[in-house]
C-alpha cells in the first residue's frame, strides 16, 4: 500500500497531464 503522501502526488500528477492533454 501506498504513503498517502506518495498517492496524493500521483492524483497531482495525472490531473496536470489531463489539463495539458485538454489544453
Amino acid at each position: 500500500m501506498m504513503s498517502f503522501e506518495e498517492e496524493g502526488n500521483r492524483r497531482i500528477e495525472s490531473d496536470n497531464s489531463n489539463r495539458l492533454s485538454n489544453g
